[in-house]
């Protein structure tokens, strides 16, 4: 009770100075490291490209995990490049989003997942956002769950508001991995058996002196029913990734 209060009491007033965004767009990379079924990639890719941002200033690199299939994915892609490149070893999400963002040209590096969905305005809310506040390292976008269990959904609400008013205050301490955005510049390779890339790399940024930024407006969507069983999985493996973190 106490410490979410105190953060909306610091937040009361607080604004933050934007400047005008540049005329042209810069180029985006949209990052997808997975292992899972083609059909679930295709779809995904089917989701990216029905953007509001122009198609000529955005690419799409799926980085497939080491010892999965790497077939092509014959969409129409409306002029926007993919690419499909194998992970690196010895595997697993960090040696993937390693891969990825090694081939991805982007100024603006965007990462998502492979079941969730992006809004059309999503991909050009948040490089708005970065490209208006100079100490942004990285922006986070705001994850919708449809399905599962009721408190899961009523406790993510709840995180969700909090994470923005600790942006609001200076900087949210993570990200969301399925809608999140960083400068290309920033990037730097993850360690090998790393756990939670949507906490250590905004944690990172924000000890070299960046902020990292929540958007409202930016938003993906979770339409997947997850089992009690399946959302305490989903939770040993984040607590696992934190004490790896502190460990580390």
């Amino acid at each position: 009770v106490l410490y979410p209060t105190a953060v909306r009491v610091a937040a009361w007033g607080r604004r933050r100075q934007r400047s005008n965004t540049a005329a042209d767009p810069p180029f985006v990379s949209v990052i997808v490291a997975s292992r899972e079924p083609m059909d679930v990639i295709r779809a995904r890719v089917r989701n990216i490209v029905h953007t509001t941002y122009p198609k000529e200033r955005l690419e799409i690199v799926i980085g497939r995990d080491s010892g999965h299939e790497r077939e092509s994915l014959q969409e129409d892609l409306q002029a926007t490049p993919l690419h499909i490149v194998p992970g690196d070893a010895p595997g697993g999400k960090a040696a993937t989003l390693n891969a990825a963002v090694r081939a991805a040209r982007g100024r603006i590096l965007v990462f998502t997942d492979s079941y969730q969905e992006f809004f059309p305005e999503t991909i050009g809310t948040l490089v708005s956002e970065l490209e208006s506040d100079s100490s942004l390292g990285a922006v986070s976008g705001t994850l919708d769950i449809q399905g599962g269990p009721w408190l899961v959904r009523t406790y993510w609400r709840y995180e969700r508001w909090l994470r923005y008013w600790e942006s609001v205050v200076h900087s949210s301490v993570g990200v969301t991995g399925a809608v999140y955005a960083m400068r290309r510049e920033l990037w730097r390779p993850l360690p090998p058996g790393l756990l939670l890339d949507d906490l250590y790399t905004p944690m990172r940024l924000v000890l070299s002196g960046y902020r990292v930024g929540w958007s409202r407006e930016a938003r993906a969507r979770d339409a997947r029913q997850m089992s009690v069983r399946e959302e305490r999985k989903r939770k040993a493996r984040t607590l696992t990734g934190v004490l790896q973190l502190c460990a580390w």
